[in-house]
């Protein structure tokens, strides 16, 4: 899975404090507020997720050198 550059993930985390700047009409919490909130959340999480499959990657092709080397 590929993502584009972190643009997107600066981009919800303005768009979250915006909506966040909004003040709820009456509301204990704002639902906008909570899902740019957790968009955001989610942007964070799938960059996370991207570096560490792609530091699982260079594990096994660190992996598979050692292997070829060893065996030669």
């Amino acid at each position: 899975m590929t993502r584009p550059s972190a643009a997107p993930v600066a981009l919800i985390a303005i768009l979250a404090m915006l909506v966040q700047a909004v003040p709820a009409a009456g509301a204990a919490e704002d639902p906008r507020a909570s899902r740019a909130e957790l968009l955001v959340r989610i942007a964070e999480l799938s960059d996370r997720l991207e570096s560490t499959e792609s530091e699982v990657v260079a594990a096994q092709m660190s992996q598979t050198a050692a292997r070829t080397s060893l065996t030669r």
